[in-house]
């Protein structure tokens, strides 16, 4: 699980801008970087946002969505998986996905987020 939640809000962020854009994000052979994203939403809108205001976009829509689940209930003990997943071997190599190392990057992905330790924005 090491390293991943970095690699898990690249991807968020990422996506974020994509379905802001109401982009299809289904289309596989296509991963669209910054540079190309920041072109579709300048021909787009006229607005000029570098990768650094396209994550800050991206990372308003996050803390928002974040928000809004916070007040509707769902907290950081919603933040997990189905049980199927810590207990049915997964892929070719046969491993199961481990409690402890989903927290972990679970509290690496709140710290990368500027979250406090229970998942809540500041």
């Amino acid at each position: 699980m090491e390293g991943k939640a970095k690699l898990f809000l690249e991807f968020e962020d990422r996506f974020n801008i994509h379905d802001s854009l109401i982009l299809c994000r289904f289309y596989r052979d296509i991963y669209w970087d910054w540079e190309y994203l920041s072109e579709i939403v300048e021909v787009s809108t006229g607005i000029e946002l570098d990768e650094k205001g396209l994550r800050t976009v991206s990372s308003t829509i996050q803390n928002g969505t974040r928000r809004f689940n916070l007040r509707e209930g769902i907290t950081s003990k919603d933040d997990t998986l189905p049980k199927r997943f810590f207990g049915e071997p997964l892929g070719k190599g046969g491993k199961t996905i481990q409690r402890q190392g989903l927290q972990k990057m679970l509290q690496d992905y709140y710290a990368l987020r500027g979250w406090s330790p229970e998942g809540v924005p500041s």
